[in-house]
């Protein structure tokens, strides 16, 4: 299946990718709402490039006020 419509996707979602071993890059799920705790997987890689959950949630807010403000 070859979708090539924008997804209204902001501020905050999780793309799924797969890498097939030819190379080529697969969008497997679009999801507008992940799991946002601090033991989810969103949640430790914004820990892994060194976001407390704190500054991941205030982020978030801070990035969905500004288009409304």
């Amino acid at each position: 299946m070859n979708h090539k419509r924008p997804m209204p996707l902001r501020d905050y979602d999780r793309i799924d990718l797969r890498l097939a071993p030819d190379g080529k890059l697969y969008v497997i799920d679009a999801n507008p709402n992940p799991w946002l705790v601090v033991e989810a997987e969103f949640a430790l890689a914004a820990r892994e490039a060194g976001r407390s959950y704190t500054e991941l949630v205030g982020e978030i807010v801070e990035v969905a006020l500004a288009r409304y403000s």
